[in-house]
């Protein structure tokens, strides 16, 4: 079986696996397919166990989900601090396995890998960086140079590999079944330690003529920035990134300026500033903090109003550790944005927090890996062939 009958079969799994709980009829109809072609496929992937139906009265309307045992793939975010491993099985339930500190020689992260590759069978790698998809390699990692250039394979990981960028993950978790499902454009912002984003133009995720698309922590933000790791000057990354926010709080308390809740929280002991004593003294209204907030979030909005003027999305989606530590900062990026952008442009446009700001990379990560089984045809017996025509009149088979 080829080409038509497999694509047919290729779209029917796909949407059981972005749909848990669809029902037959509601794939006809969102497919424009035959109930009885449905059927067909639906009940190969019956047999081949890679669907369940998980109702029981056995109708023909009964709900379909993924068999979990299917396949089992790892997501694994590299940010520039920190390194997150989780496990997720087909039906979409995942868990956290650890959380690393990124090593600065990549070749120091195989073990950690390898101590839950057992029983997997894709492992899916997100990196805050410039990646090359198609060479599993890296090629430019801003905040942690000792992995440019570095091939994938070096890792001598046994499961099927695949690479895309955090930000491209984060927002093929968002566009799949978070806060973007819904929109046809749309730009979805991964903002921790690094900032990367991506556009989503007609439903598809833009790469780029180099796979380097979505590098919004480099756009230029302004000279107070200083110079970045990356090589420019004035990065948006030097302004609104945890380590940069919290590190402006740091230096005025060391300062002495500090005098509000945040100074009391923290004994004015600078040592002792992070996200969560930060975010209880915004909550509590310390102006100092709120202005190092605003701070931060005008400087997105900026990066973010000529895209907007430019494509003019439907929706924002904000994630990533910055928007998991401080979930209020969406509405501060919010207000800011809809007073820069062109009014026409801003009228619909729909700004959210992600659905999963912290993990996004990660999960995203993992369904990048599933994708690659997806794709494959099924092991054993091929789906059926369409029906050959008699040759008795003339015809050829399909």
């Amino acid at each position: 079986m080829r080409h038509f009958a497999f694509e047919n079969f290729q779209t029917v799994r796909r949407l059981v696996f972005q749909k848990p709980g669809i029902r037959r009829f509601e794939i006809s109809q969102g497919l424009h397919m035959a109930p009885a072609s449905v059927s067909k496929y639906v009940d190969l992937l019956i047999k081949k166990e890679i669907v369940l139906e998980t109702d029981t009265d056995r109708s023909r309307n009964v709900s379909l989900a993924m068999n979990p045992a299917w396949k089992t793939c790892l997501g694994v975010d590299v940010g520039a601090w920190k390194t997150r491993i989780l496990r997720m099985d087909a039906r979409g339930a995942f868990s956290l396995l650890e959380e690393i500190p990124t090593p600065e020689d990549p070749l120091l992260l195989a073990p950690a890998l390898k101590r839950h590759e057992r029983g997997v069978d894709g492992v899916g790698l997100a990196i805050t960086a410039v990646i090359d998809p198609q060479k599993l390699r890296v090629e430019l990692f801003a905040n942690n140079r000792g992995w440019d250039g570095f091939a994938l394979s070096a890792l001598g990981l046994r499961s099927r590999l695949s690479l895309l960028s955090s930000g491209h993950a984060a927002a093929t978790a968002e566009k799949s079944f978070g806060s973007l499902r819904d929109d046809r454009d749309a730009i979805h912002v991964n903002a921790g330690n690094g900032i990367q984003a991506c556009v989503f133009i007609d439903g598809k995720a833009v790469a780029g003529a180099n796979h380097a698309a979505g590098e919004l922590g480099h756009v230029f933000a302004s000279l107070e920035a200083g110079a970045c790791s990356c090589g420019n000057v004035g990065c948006l990354e030097n302004l609104a990134t945890v380590p940069m926010l919290l590190g402006r709080l740091k230096k005025r308390m060391q300062a002495g300026e500090l005098r509000g809740t945040l100074a009391r929280l923290c004994e004015n002991d600078a040592a002792k500033i992070d996200p969560a004593r930060v975010n209880e003294a915004w909550e509590a209204g310390d102006p100092q903090v709120h202005a190092e907030i605003l701070r931060t979030a005008d400087a997105i909005a900026s990066a973010l109003s000529g895209l907007v003027n430019v494509l003019n999305p439907q929706a924002i989606s904000l994630g990533g550790n910055l928007f998991a530590y401080f979930p209020r900062l969406t509405e501060a990026v919010r207000d800011s944005l809809l007073g820069k952008v062109l009014e026409p442009n801003a009228r619909k446009l729909a700004i959210r927090l992600a659905a999963y700001p912290e993990l996004g990379a990660a999960f995203g990560a993992a369904l990048h890996a599933f994708e690659r089984f997806l794709r494959d045809e099924p092991g054993g017996e091929d789906p059926p062939r369409r029906p050959a025509k008699n040759r008795s009149k003339g015809g050829s088979p399909s």
